[in-house]
C-alpha cells in the first residue's frame, strides 16, 4: 500500500498520531495538558492529605474535568520524567506503586513548599 494510489502505509498513519507500534508516544517532549492538570489539582485538594494511591482512571471519573484517563496517566508520565514546568504539582511527590491490567497506581505524596524546606 503506497501514498500514490490514495491510501496511508501504515507507517504513516502511526506517524501522523506520534506513536509506535508498542502503541508508546515518540515524542519525548510531551509536557501534558492544561485539562490534565487541572484535574490532578483539583483531584488532589479534595483528596490528598498526606499520601494517596490512585489510577488515573480513578482521577478521572472522580472530578468534573475534561480530561480523559489516558490524557491524565500521559501528564503524570511526562510529570514523572520531568517534562513538566516546575510549577506544576511543587508540593507533591508522584512515584508508581504498581501496575497491574496495564493500569498504573500513581502514589502522590504531600511535601512542605519549597519556600518552606530549610
Amino acid at each position: 500500500m503506497s501514498s500514490s494510489d490514495g491510501e496511508k502505509s501504515p507507517e504513516e498513519l502511526l506517524g501522523a498520531r506520534h506513536v509506535n507500534y508498542a502503541g508508546e508516544r515518540r515524542d519525548p517532549h510531551y509536557g501534558g495538558t492544561d485539562a490534565a492538570f487541572r484535574a490532578l489539582e483539583e483531584y488532589l485538594a479534595e483528596r490528598l492529605d498526606e499520601r494517596t494511591i490512585a489510577t488515573a482512571r480513578t482521577i478521572a471519573f472522580t472530578v468534573d474535568a475534561d480530561a480523559s484517563s489516558t490524557e491524565i496517566g500521559k501528564t503524570l508520565g511526562a510529570h514523572q520524567t520531568g517534562d513538566t514546568s516546575e510549577d506544576i504539582l511543587e508540593d507533591v511527590v508522584v512515584s508508581t506503586w504498581g501496575s497491574t491490567n496495564n493500569r498504573t497506581k500513581w502514589v502522590f505524596e504531600r511535601v512542605e513548599p519549597a519556600e518552606e524546606r530549610p
